[in-house]
C-alpha cells in the first residue's frame, strides 16, 4: 500500500510529464470509515468515523487565464474545462467533483478564483467500497487551491491557528455544497467532515444538528479498524444514496405529521424523564 509520499511522487511524476513543468503546490486529504451514523447525518442524527491511511493528492500550479486541465492518474484520464462555463456533465464523472469543488468554493468566497490550474490527482483510497473517495478528492482539491492562492483572499492560515477548527468546518460545508448541489448527491456532512477533520489515533465524533464536535483519542496503538470488502459497489452518484435519503425523508414525514415537527428529529435525544 503506498503512503502519502509516494502517492505524491507518483502524481508529481505525472504532472511533470503531462505539462513539462514541476508542481508548486500541494493539497493532501484521507478517505474514511464509518463508525456510527449510516444515514443519520442528513437526518440530524448523531455520527461517528475515523480517517484510514488511504489519501487523494492533489499536485499543481496556477496558470495564466481561465482553463483548467486535470490529469486523473488511476484513471490515465485528463479532462479540461473552463472556469467561466462550470457545467455538470455526465452523471458520476470524477470531473463532476473537481468543477463542483470550483464552483463551491467560488460561491462561497463571493468571487471568481484568481486564474485557471494545471494539476494531477492520484489516490488510493478503494473506490465505490464507502471509505469517502470522493469527499477525499474534494477536500485535497480545496487545499491545493488555498495553497496555491487561487482564494481569492483565502489560505491556508486559518486552518494552523486557534480558529482552525471553525475553519474546517466552514470548509466541510462548502464541500458539501458542492456534493449536493452541482454533483447531484443528496449527502450528508459525515464524508467531508471527516476528511478535513481526521487525527492519526482519534475517531471522530459529529453531531449533526447543532454541529458540535469532537477528537475523541483512541491510544497509540489503537484498537484495530477491520474494513470488509463486501464485493459491493457503492457509488454515491449512482442514484441510490439519493433514493436511499428520499426513503429516510418520507419516514420522517409520517411520524412528524401525526406527531409534530420534533417528533423524529429530538425525541431519540431526549433524556428519560
Amino acid at each position: 500500500m503506498p503512503t502519502s509520499a509516494e502517492l505524491e511522487t507518483r502524481a508529481s511524476a505525472a504532472f511533470t510529464a503531462r505539462f513539462g513543468v514541476a508542481p508548486t503546490a500541494l493539497g493532501c486529504a484521507p478517505g474514511r470509515v464509518e463508525l456510527l451514523g449510516n444515514h443519520t447525518d442528513y437526518n440530524r442524527g448523531l455520527v461517528m468515523a475515523a480517517a484510514i491511511d488511504r489519501f487523494t493528492v492533489a499536485l499543481g500550479r496556477p496558470v495564466s487565464g481561465r482553463l483548467c486541465q486535470v490529469e486523473a492518474v488511476n484513471f490515465d484520464q485528463s479532462n479540461a474545462f473552463d472556469l467561466n462555463r462550470l457545467e455538470s456533465s455526465e452523471s458520476g464523472a470524477w470531473p463532476n467533483y473537481v468543477k463542483g469543488v470550483a464552483w463551491a468554493i467560488e460561491q462561497a468566497a463571493c468571487a471568481p478564483l484568481v486564474s485557471g490550474f494545471e494539476l494531477a490527482i492520484a489516490g488510493d483510497v478503494p473506490l465505490g467500497a464507502g471509505l469517502s473517495s470522493s469527499a477525499s478528492l474534494q477536500a485535497a482539491l480545496a487545499f491545493f487551491l488555498l495553497r496555491a492562492g487561487l482564494v481569492p483572499g483565502r489560505s491556508t492560515d486559518p486552518f494552523q491557528s486557534d480558529q482552525a477548527d471553525q475553519a474546517r468546518m466552514e470548509l466541510a460545508q462548502v464541500l458539501r455544497r458542492s456534493e449536493n448541489v452541482f454533483v447531484g448527491v443528496a449527502s450528508g456532512l459525515l464524508d467531508q467532515f471527516s476528511s478535513v477533520f481526521g487525527r492519526a489515533h482519534h475517531a471522530l465524533y459529529l453531531d449533526c444538528q447543532t454541529l458540535d464536535h469532537a477528537r475523541l483519542p483512541l491510544g497509540d496503538p489503537g484498537p484495530a479498524i477491520v474494513v470488509c470488502d463486501s464485493k459491493t459497489s457503492r457509488r454515491l452518484a449512482d442514484g441510490m444514496y439519493n433514493r436511499r435519503r428520499a426513503e429516510c425523508e418520507t419516514v420522517v414525514a409520517y411520524f412528524q405529521d401525526r406527531h409534530g415537527s420534533e417528533a423524529v428529529s429530538l425525541a431519540a435525544r431526549r433524556e428519560p424523564g
